[in-house]
């Protein structure tokens, strides 16, 4: 990436979006899971029926995900994203609660475990705090209205991280309010440019 873009996403308070994550590889895991779904299904109807379907399609997700996280370089935030799926689908299958600090903490320690390295890495630090916010933000906040929560819910996270990002990164500016906007608007903007790019048509965006 250039310096010119790097500055455009710094100065907009926007690198939580081009940075490789959990929302990333949910979106990801959403396509490879329905592009197996129907082939699979065929020879599962026809010849191991007693399997259980989705958590094959789940188990080849993963090894789809983890070939995805080895061509990245294994960029700390994706690792701890993908440790946090493999973890989910375990505990899933175990009938345990998946959305808990537990959850983050046994992430956070097998990541760790693996490459020890990662505890002087930034990016892993601000991948865990992210979650430890939403985990926190889901323990307390519980409103009905969708739209509301998808307002409160990325304003709450520009404003509780920004002190955070601002003690390493000094670089700030009023049209850093406009991440909230913007990251509203990534949601479906991330899942539509691949899309796009599938179709030739991405440098129209």
């Amino acid at each position: 990436m250039s310096k010119e873009l790097r500055d455009i996403c710094t100065n907009y308070g926007i690198n939580h979006l081009i940075a490789l994550s959990g929302f990333h590889l949910v979106v990801l895991s959403f396509i490879i899971y329905w592009i197996f779904y129907y082939p699979y299904s065929f020879f599962h109807q026809k010849y191991f029926p007693y399997r259980n379907k989705k958590y094959d399609l789940l188990i080849i997700t993963i090894f789809l995900l983890f070939f995805y996280l080895l061509l990245t370089g294994i960029v700390p935030s994706l690792l701890r994203a993908f440790v946090m799926f493999c973890l989910g689908i375990f505990l899933l299958r175990s009938n345990i609660k998946i959305f808990s600090f537990e959850t983050l903490f046994f992430t956070f320690l097998i990541v760790i475990a693996l490459f020890p390295k990662y505890l002087f890495s930034l990016g892993f630090w601000f991948s865990i705090m992210a979650v430890f916010y939403i985990f926190l933000y889901i323990k307390y906040f519980t409103f009905k209205n969708k739209i509301f929560h998808l307002i409160f819910f990325n304003s709450w996270m520009f404003l509780i991280f920004n002190p955070i990002v601002h003690f390493y990164f000094p670089a700030t500016s009023y049209v850093q309010f406009l991440s909230i906007i913007i990251t509203i608007f990534f949601t479906i903007f991330y899942p539509f440019e691949i899309v796009a790019h599938i179709f030739d048509f991405a440098i129209y965006f």
